[in-house]
This record gives structure tokens, sequence and C-alpha cells, in this order.
């Protein structure tokens, strides 16, 4: 069997990159309400200057996208009722694994 991968046209390509975090945004999505865009640059490499993001829900858990990247960006575990002030990480860098999504966007 011969299977031809799709190229996927919403971003930086699959794959791994050092990236620097410019910040979050807030969105309304018209079916899931209101939501946290989380967006990095990718610093090195051919895709260097191209920007990537990850929309989650507003509260980060230990078992929800948000809290992953939260934890991922502050170095560990997040622990219930710990605020962090994102203004802190932004400009830093990051390994960032970029994926494809169930709708491929």
């Amino acid at each position: 069997m011969i299977l031809t991968v799709k190229e996927n046209k919403y971003g930086v390509p699959v794959g791994n990159y050092v990236a620097k975090f410019i910040g979050v945004e807030t969105n309304t999505h018209p079916e899931h309400g209101e939501g946290l865009e989380w967006i990095f640059e990718v610093t090195k490499g051919p895709h260097a200057g191209a920007k990537t993001s990850r929309t989650t829900g507003t509260v980060p858990s230990g078992k929800n996208a948000c809290g992953r990247i939260l934890g991922g960006i502050t170095g560990g575990a997040i622990s219930p009722g710990v605020e962090v002030n994102l203004a802190h990480y932004v400009g830093k860098k990051f390994l960032v694994m970029v994926e494809n999504n169930s709708t491929n966007t």
C-alpha cells in the first residue's frame, strides 16, 4: 500500500521547531465559545518567521490542552490555584511540536 501525505496549507508543516512565544489572544468560536489562541513564531530553519498557533479553552487544568501548553511554557506541571503571568514568557524560546488536528487546520 502506498500513502500520499496531503500538504498542510494552514501553517508550518508537521514537525518540531524552536519557536518564540508571541503571546495569547482571546477569541470566540460560534460553536465552542471563548477560547485562547497560543501563538508561536518559528525562529530557526527553513520556516523561520512562520507563525503557528493552537486554540484551547480558557481554563487550564492538568488534563486539558490549555493546561498542557501552560505546563510546557512554565517548565512543569501546573497546580490548582497557582496564578501564572504569561507576560513573563513572551519572547522566550521553546521546542514546539506541530501536528495536524482532526480537521487538518
